[in-house]
């Protein structure tokens, strides 16, 4: 797992949930599409307004579900930048030119105090990022990451 990521970024959307609000989303469309065209041909303009309204209702939730699963991503990308650097300290400018992500400094700060991300100081007066290792040391060996003991550590 990424140390640079929380629960809440790796956390995934059931599949049922995602067909669910997408029929509703998709019932809302239609309804608003059918019930205002129908209740302007038919001079009906209460009842277009009335079904335009019961329409955005449905649609409201399928939009609502969209973006943290749009945030979730997101901060995988922003993690998955941060964790192929190198060195310790990363500066705005170089985290910009790599991610694309302009105002990156403010980007990341965000996703930190919204639970996003973690090990990662945003140091503004420095204009560079501080990455932190997570709390068990890790070696390698023989290809996999394995959690360092204290005491037998080199």
């Amino acid at each position: 797992m990424n140390p640079f990521l929380t629960e809440k970024a790796v956390r995934k959307t059931g599949m049922l949930t995602i067909l669910f609000l997408g029929c509703l989303a998709a019932f809302g469309l239609i309804s608003i599409l059918f019930g205002v065209v129908g209740g302007m041909q038919q001079g009906n303009l209460r009842g277009g307004m009335a079904a335009g309204v019961i329409g955005a209702l449905l649609l409201l939730p399928g939009c609502i579900s969209l973006i943290p699963a749009a945030k979730r991503r997101k901060a995988v990308r922003i993690a998955e930048a941060f964790r192929e650097m190198r060195s310790g300290t990363v500066l705005f400018s170089d985290f910009s030119a790599a991610t694309g992500i302009r105002d990156c400094q403010n980007t990341v700060r965000a996703f930190l105090t919204a639970g996003y991300l973690q090990n990662i100081q945003v140091d503004f007066e420095n204009a560079r990022f501080i990455l932190f290792t997570p709390k068990a040391r890790m070696r390698w060996g023989s290809g996999k990451k394995k959690p360092a003991e204290r005491g037998r550590d080199q």
